[in-house]
């Protein structure tokens, strides 16, 4: 309503399973990020240009919290030409302070490189680098 209120017009994706969403999560019903990003967000994303009266006139912002901010910037960054802006809430950048030293101290360091990371390699490899906690041997 903030925003609305500011005059930025919002749209809020609603995930498969979640909400009015026709399907719910069960054995006969599969999917995964890959369908989000490649299926849903498009479409979505189709839906509101569609709808879009004033062309290329406004920016476009994405955003999201938590696992939908991650989706957000994988999406973004798989079309920068749609996205003007990305907006995150709580989305996984671990804060450098919640790590001991010196991990801690050079996470700020290691933030500055992560997009050139990103790019040189086509992906990011947040285990190998330390970001995030190894698998559990459950």
């Amino acid at each position: 309503m903030a925003l609305a209120a500011k005059g930025v017009a919002v749209y809020l994706h609603e995930w498969r399973g979640n909400g009015s969403s026709s399907l719910r999560p069960s054995r006969t019903q599969d999917w995964g990020y890959r369908e989000v990003l490649e299926q849903d967000l498009p479409t979505s994303q189709a839906v509101l240009a569609a709808a879009d009266d004033e062309g290329d006139a406004l920016p476009w912002i994405i955003g999201g919290h938590s696992l939908g901010g991650q989706l957000a910037c994988v999406h973004a960054g798989r079309n920068p030409q749609h996205f003007n802006r990305l907006w995150l809430a709580a989305s996984g950048s671990p804060f450098w302070r919640g790590f001991p030293p010196p991990r801690g101290w050079l996470l700020p360091l290691v933030y500055r490189f992560l997009p050139w990371i990103a790019q040189r390699q086509g992906v990011l490899h947040g285990r190998r680098l330390g970001l995030v906690a190894p698998k559990r041997a459950d």
